[in-house]
C-alpha cells in the first residue's frame, strides 16, 4: 500500500471543476498549476512540522549517470519532518520528486536527469546516537544494521493523515530496501 503526501507531477485532471482553472488559456494552466503545487508544498511541509524523536538519517538509492549507489547520511541540523522531506526536494537538480509513506517507511523519489534518487528517511533514537551516528558518518555500517538501530517516520505521518500502517509486518520494510 502507498500513500501519496506529495507530487510536483501535475494532472490537469486535479484542477478539474476549478471555474478559475476552466478559464484559462494553455499556458496560464500550466503557470496556475504550478503556483498550486507551490502552494500545496508550503501546506504539506506545514502539516509535517512535527519534532522528529531523534536524530534524521537519510537512507539512499541513487541513481546515477555510471549506475545506482548506495548511500547514508545522518542530518543532526534537521528536526522536523517537513524540514528532512525539503532538504531533499530542495536539489536543484531535481525536475520532480514524490513524497510518500510505502513499505512501512517515509520515502521520496526525486526525478533527475540520469534517473531517479530513491530516499528512505529515518531516525536514530537519541539514546543510541552517537555510535551509530558515527558508524554511518565512516561508511561503517550495514543496511542490516542501519535498519536495526534506526525508526520509521511513518507512525509521526499518519498521525497527521490518519493514516493506517503501509507495511503489513515489519520484515517487508526490510525486503523493500535498496541493497
Amino acid at each position: 500500500m502507498k500513500h501519496t503526501i506529495y507530487t510536483t507531477w501535475i494532472d490537469y485532471k486535479e484542477f478539474e471543476g476549478d471555474e478559475i482553472f476552466e478559464e484559462l488559456t494553455e499556458n496560464e494552466k500550466w503557470d496556475y498549476c504550478c503556483e498550486t503545487k507551490r502552494i500545496w508544498l508550503e501546506d504539506e511541509t506545514e502539516n509535517l512540522d512535527k519534532i522528529i524523536p531523534g536524530i534524521p538519517v537519510y537512507i539512499a538509492d541513487l541513481g546515477l549517470w555510471n549506475g545506482r549507489r548506495a548511500g547514508y547520511k545522518a542530518e543532526e541540523n534537521i528536526q522536523k519532518i517537513g524540514e528532512m522531506l525539503l532538504e531533499i526536494s530542495s536539489h536543484r537538480d531535481y525536475e520532480e520528486f514524490d513524497w510518500y509513506c510505502e513499505n512501512g517507511d517515509l520515502r521520496v523519489a526525486a526525478h533527475h536527469h540520469d534517473g531517479t534518487n530513491y530516499f528512505t528517511l529515518r531516525y536514530i533514537p537519541a539514546a543510541e546516537k552517537q555510535e551509530i551516528i558515527d558508524q554511518i558518518m565512516e561508511g561503517e555500517i550495514s543496511l542490516e544494521e542501519m535498519l536495526k538501530h534506526t525508526k520509521s517516520l511513518e507512525p509521526l505521518v499518519n498521525e497527521v493523515y490518519g493514516w493506517s500502517y503501509t507495511a503489513e509486518d515489519p520484515q517487508e520494510i526490510s525486503e523493500s530496501m535498496p541493497a
